[in-house]
């Protein structure tokens, strides 16, 4: 809702036409936005003018549902596709050097705590030096998204290893423990890794690093769901990535392979 209000707030709804919402998508995808976030904002949008037609009692014309093939054939907006990416260390050090270097130290820190505890930038752009609790290394989220909800809730979350000391060491100028706005946090991660060359990695891509890597630890599911606050076996799924080298592994190690013994996985970005 915030990136059509930014985008689309001020056209007029009359007067807007499918090659104008080809030339938004288009834009979207060139600030970083997939196929199908591009398909689920279209969705709000298209939502926000029946709803507002249907309160003030006029006829408001259909330019989503016309657009929609226009946006499809041009590959503007997609299905939602399992996404499998994860940064390998070599990409996480880099990147955290580059944010640290030239977006602040706080933007580093906030991506660090992210690819371990999972959460969502929202969410770490809004959990309050209020909210944390210093016996049982913990903070609480406040609202946090339930997939089938209107009504957020308020949950726990530990600050696992690196993620507390990393949350400790901040400055409390501020109320907030990352004061800054979620978009920030998400165009930092987008421009740095433009520049380094570093193809197809997201910030949403560290709740999936954080999921993987607890479930390396062995962190079962339950226990990496109370961290990372998926509801369901399903959705959770989509956030454990599987590599290559740990099926060589399962399988050399169920046909008795003799091999070396995995190291164990090395701790991402930098220590505090």
């Amino acid at each position: 809702l915030q990136h059509l209000e930014d985008d689309l707030g001020g056209e007029r709804v009359r007067e807007l036409t499918p090659q104008r919402l080809a030339k938004w998508a288009s834009a979207r995808h060139k600030e970083g936005a997939g196929g199908y976030t591009v398909n689920m904002e279209l969705s709000q949008l298209g939502t926000a003018i029946r709803h507002t037609g249907a309160y003030l009692q006029v006829t408001l014309p259909d330019v989503v549902g016309v657009a929609r093939p226009l946006l499809h054939y041009g590959q503007l907006i997609t299905g939602g596709g399992r996404r499998t990416r994860r940064p390998t260390e070599d990409e996480l050090d880099r990147l955290l050097a580059w944010l640290d270097e030239n977006r602040g130290i706080d933007v580093g820190d906030a991506v660090r705590v992210a690819a371990i505890t999972g959460l969502r930038r929202g969410e770490m752009t809004r959990i309050a030096w209020a909210d944390v609790d210093e016996l049982r290394k913990a903070v609480l989220v406040r609202q946090r998204k339930h997939p089938r909800r209107v009504e957020a809730r308020d949950e726990w979350v530990p600050l696992l290893g690196d993620a507390w000391a990393i949350v400790q060491r901040q400055p409390k100028a501020d109320r907030r423990i990352f004061p800054m706005s979620p978009e920030k946090l998400t165009d930092s991660v987008t421009a740095e890794v433009r520049a380094l060359g570093i193809p197809d990695l997201r910030l949403h891509d560290m709740r999936r690093e954080a999921t993987s890597a607890l479930r390396e630890l062995g962190f079962d599911a339950d226990a990496r769901k109370a961290v990372t606050g998926h509801r369901s076996d399903a959705i959770h799924s989509r956030y454990v990535a599987v590599s290559m080298e740990e099926l060589h592994q399962r399988y050399a190690a169920a046909r008795g392979t003799p091999q070396d013994p995995p190291r164990p996985p090395k701790a991402r970005g930098r220590r505090s």
